[in-house]
């Protein structure tokens, strides 16, 4: 039986608590927080870094607006945050969290940067399965998020590098039990958030870290080696059993 002191010992070897899943507005419309604000929030509950995982999808672009204009005001989010986040100390990491037009999915996607999220947007219309077989690096992970949600499908495991197990946002049933028997299935990677949208619901999940990763494609690196905890709300949860 793991002991209150072998919990400790543990939280001080994975010491940096990671945001994996996050919203701003007005990348993410349906957020109620600048990117400012979230940057703030996060200092204040002691989070060492977040992934600004904002939503990238069809349904957001503005009438006339160009795809490259779109991809340019989402980006703005970003680089907002990355500005407050240089003056509070908060690591800032960037994430996107896509919709392809094929159904109600989404993906978090890490270990992406500006010029791969326009090749991503561009082909949100071709589906997974074929913008996988197009663009997929060895930088890049794809993640289904909430995949037992309402509306959401069980996609081919080959497709995927990995579930969010753990998503907590509080307006929606995510279904963690099943989430977790699918994420067995698929394999791979799994990964914890918050979903952070609503005041009151910061800091609900993510992940410990022994390092501290400076940006996306290094936080990719962590998830590939399985070398870290999973955080539901405040608790650690170990992942390895999840791993192929």
């Amino acid at each position: 039986m793991t002991s209150e002191k072998d919990l400790q010992n543990l939280l001080e070897e994975y010491k940096f608590k990671i945001e994996m899943h996050c919203h701003s507005n007005p990348a993410s419309p349906c957020a109620d927080f600048s990117p400012e604000e979230v940057v703030h929030i996060y200092s204040e509950i002691g989070y060492d870094a977040i992934v600004l995982t904002n939503h990238l999808n069809f349904g957001l672009m503005k009438d006339g607006e160009s795809a490259k204009d779109y991809v340019d005001r989402y980006m703005e989010d970003y680089y907002r945050a990355s500005e407050e986040a240089d003056r509070t100390g908060l690591t800032l990491i960037y994430g996107i969290e896509a919709r392809f037009t094929e159904n109600s999915n989404d993906y978090l996607v890490y270990g992406v940067d500006g010029q791969e999220t326009r090749n991503l947007f561009s082909n949100l219309e071709t589906g997974l399965s074929d913008f996988r077989k197009k663009y997929h690096n060895d930088n890049m992970i794809f993640i289904q998020a909430h995949p037992c949600r309402h509306g959401c499908l069980r996609m081919e495991p080959s497709l995927l590098d990995g579930v969010e197990v753990i998503n907590l946002h509080p307006h929606h049933n995510s279904m963690l039990g099943f989430a977790a028997k699918y994420a067995k299935e698929v394999g791979g990677i799994i990964v914890s958030g918050s979903d952070f949208h609503h005041p009151g619901t910061a800091g609900l999940g993510g992940i410990y870290t022994k390092t501290l990763p400076g940006n996306t494609f290094e936080l990719a690196d962590i998830l590939r080696s399985g070398d870290y905890l999973l955080n539901l709300g405040g608790l650690p949860v170990i992942p390895r059993y999840m791993r192929k």
